[in-house]
């Protein structure tokens, strides 16, 4: 099974350091992305989606410095998807990897991917046949 989302849009607005009730620090911040289509009379139209980005782990503290309103930036994770009190599902996206594509952004390299493998016990890159 495949779980993957990549998405190439803006910051809404500054993210966000926060902490769950148990202490862990997360980023979150809201990232729209826009489809530019015809309508039935030939006319072009935009449509934005707005989507829920967490990130964990290391790069949360630069995320919440780097993820700026306006910010073109690059997101690839996993859609979670999450029921509250009202029993209301709601989605969002654990970002694993980012990276800001504005020109002025060049100077900060991408964040490192974190480990999700255990390695084998041949060596990194070898596995049992």
């Amino acid at each position: 099974m495949i779980n993957e989302v990549t998405l190439v849009g803006r910051i809404g607005a500054d993210a966000e350091l926060q902490t769950t009730p148990t202490g862990t620090p997360y980023t979150y911040a809201r990232l729209a992305t826009n489809e530019n289509y015809k309508d039935n009379q030939g006319n072009w139209q935009t449509h934005t989606e707005w989507h829920k980005l967490k990130i964990w782990g290391k790069s949360s503290n630069r995320a919440a410095q780097a993820l700026l309103k306006g910010k073109k930036v690059y997101i690839r994770g996993k859609l979670r998807s999450h029921t509250n009190r009202d029993q209301i599902k709601t989605w969002e996206i654990r970002v694993e990897t980012w990276i800001l594509l504005d020109r002025e952004d060049k100077f900060l390299p991408p964040e490192p991917p974190e480990p999700s493998h255990n390695p084998s016990s041949f060596g990194e890159g070898w596995t049992r046949r």
